[in-house]
């Protein structure tokens, strides 16, 4: 029986490590680095994307993090399947890929998203909705908002709003009222393409798992 629990183990972590790496690095590698830039890359540290961009990162990722990223997308492939095509007058799509061009001045640069849900009228997205997992009840967080409001601006969505699954408060549907504008967008971008945002939030360094090698690694006090 032990040999079976091991094979079964050893093939469900596989799967999840090979799915991880078909949605979020093999779509990166095939991409230019300098003209396009993904909307996680936007709301994190900058210098947390050099690193991810110099291999593979994901396993490394998942060992780090624990049991949580591996629950937030088991949640997010469940929605899909729980909320099928349609919700009330709305059409549904899933994690369909946006693309925007951002200028900077000297070049032109891609932004692409892949927001969780997008509620359409007609062809039209009407509601973005970015969903995530926490067991912090400290809700919403910051970079969240600001990747919701990315998706906003990327899809031209009227509305956004952020759906939080809590083990202790159940769902909570955030709305995130505050917009960016392409200004706004172009400063992220060039933060980023040009590594100044390091780190972009705070809190950052304490849970990045390049500390122990980043030359801008931060300690708590």
């Amino acid at each position: 029986m032990s040999s079976v629990v091991s094979e079964l183990s050893t093939l469900i972590y596989r799967a999840i490590l090979d799915h991880w790496f078909r949605k979020y690095h093999v779509r990166r590698s095939v991409l230019s680095v300098q003209d396009a830039v993904f909307v996680h890359e936007l709301v994190t540290c900058s210098q947390r994307r050099v690193f991810d961009l110099s291999g593979n990162y994901i396993q490394s990722w998942v060992t780090a993090h624990g049991v949580s990223p591996i629950v937030g997308e088991l949640i997010h492939e469940g929605f899909t399947r729980v909320l099928g095509e349609k919700l009330g007058d709305y059409v549904i799509v899933y994690e369909r890929e946006f693309t925007k061009l951002v200028n900077l001045g000297n070049r032109v640069v891609t932004v692409i998203g892949t927001p969780d849900i997008v509620l359409l009228k007609g062809e039209v997205p009407e509601v973005v909705v970015d969903i995530k997992f926490t067991r912090s009840p400290k809700i919403p967080y910051d970079h969240h908002k600001l990747q919701v409001m990315l998706y906003r601006w990327l899809t031209g969505a009227k509305y956004s709003f952020l759906l939080y699954v809590c083990p202790d408060a159940g769902l909570k549907l955030i709305e995130v009222s505050e917009y960016l504008t392409d200004d706004d967008v172009a400063k992220l971008v060039k933060e980023t393409l040009e590594n100044l945002a390091h780190p972009r939030f705070e809190w950052e360094c304490q849970y990045c798992i390049y500390k122990s090698i980043c030359p801008y690694a931060r300690t708590s006090p």
